[in-house]
């Protein structure tokens, strides 16, 4: 199965390390520390998912997802937003935008991965062969 490509866009260096540790080994990780990266990784990659923050440098999540939506070749990707906006207005704007999922940091690990999964339309099957092959690399270490 060929790994999945991950966009995580955040100016925080630590943020995005974060995220890709939590997403583990078994995706493609991409990254992206503003907007404009974003939009520039997203179309020069086409990754399969986004997560990306809501505030950044340069240009601000809900700047890059319009854009995002505009081009053909992105303008089906799946993007999450991952941001500490916790109010409804914000939300709200963050999905008219097109961002396909809101979430509120700091997040729960589990439920952050299971979305992703989701979202990527990743079986129960092959998931437990992902966290089975995830299993035996850490045996090894």
């Amino acid at each position: 199965m060929p790994q999945k490509k991950v966009l995580i866009t955040d100016d925080s260096n630590i943020f995005r390390s974060l995220v890709e540790a939590a997403l583990g080994k078994n995706y493609e990780i991409l990254q992206a520390k503003d907007g404009v990266e974003a939009l520039e990784t997203a179309k020069a990659e086409i990754p399969d998912i986004i997560i990306m923050d809501l505030v950044m440098p340069r240009m601000s999540g809900i700047s890059a997802i319009r854009e995002i939506r505009q081009y053909t070749e992105t303008s089906k990707i799946p993007v999450i937003a991952l941001t500490s906006a916790d109010d409804d207005e914000t939300k709200r704007k963050a999905l008219r935008a097109g961002f396909t999922d809101y979430i509120i940091k700091p997040f729960d690990l589990v439920a952050f991965k299971s979305k992703v999964e989701n979202l990527l339309g990743i079986s129960k099957v092959e998931r437990t062969e992902m966290d089975e092959e995830e299993d035996f690399f850490k045996e090894d270490y």
